[in-house]
């Protein structure tokens, strides 16, 4: 070849070299939009899949997110205690003072309990007045030692914001038995809370099972007749 072939040959090859790079860099541009429009339509998926994470008022969990994350953790070696806890005479403070205070004591409530119980600890709002709790790690001791603090933290909380109503907790617990399905435990826990209302509020009941005497968490040793 001449050296004016050469030089036509060379300048043909760089400008398919060119055009090459064009093509490589449209298709990894379009690489790229795709990418975005797949994580975008796999967030979308897990937002309507999933349920909401965070109660709007209380900022705590949600039932349905409780009950995903207690199933995933109840079934190692350690101890797990549930607890039920429903306000006393709630309905009669939404009655006086109006819905909005009886939002703010939700809001006091929940409060309490995320700064009582540890971060590795579950903390959920059930519905309406009702908060569920998950304790991870702990023997029965402890647990009085914690439902005592809850009730002293509440009663500093109400020194704190002395405009909102008093109100007091009738509490249910119970040991996690992974013999039993999540909703046995549950119901457990939901019949202590109610054996406290009937003995009279103000207090926390634990219950081994659905036949054994109930025990007060609150005062060492002392039974409560069904």
């Amino acid at each position: 070849m001449t050296n004016e072939e050469l030089v036509k040959e060379n300048r043909r090859l760089r400008e398919q070299l060119v055009k090459e790079k064009k093509k490589s860099q449209k298709i990894i541009n379009l690489v790229k939009i795709m990418s975005l429009l797949i994580n975008l339509m796999i967030k979308t998926n897990k937002s309507i899949m999933e349920p909401t994470a965070k109660d709007d008022l209380t900022t705590l969990y949600t039932k349905e997110s409780f009950k995903n994350k207690a199933l995933k953790r109840v079934y190692d070696n350690s101890n797990h205690y549930l607890a039920f806890i429903d306000i006393d005479n709630f309905k009669g403070i939404n009655d006086f003072y109006g819905h909005l205070i009886g939002d703010e004591a939700l809001k006091l409530l929940s409060s309490t309990l995320s700064s009582t119980f540890r971060s590795n600890d579950l903390c959920a709002r059930f519905g309406g007045d009702e908060f569920v709790l998950l304790l991870n790690g702990i023997d029965f001791e402890t647990l009085r030692v914690l439902m005592k603090r809850l009730k002293e933290n509440l009663e500093r909380k109400f020194i704190e914001e002395p405009n909102l109503p008093h109100f007091t907790l009738s509490i249910g617990v119970t040991k996690y038995n992974n013999y039993l399905d999540y909703k046995s435990n549950i119901d457990i826990a939901d019949k202590a809370m109610y054996i406290g209302k009937n003995a009279g509020k103000n207090t926390a009941i634990y219950l081994g099972s659905m036949n054994e005497a109930p025990i007060c968490l609150l005062e060492k040793e002392k039974t409560v007749k069904i």
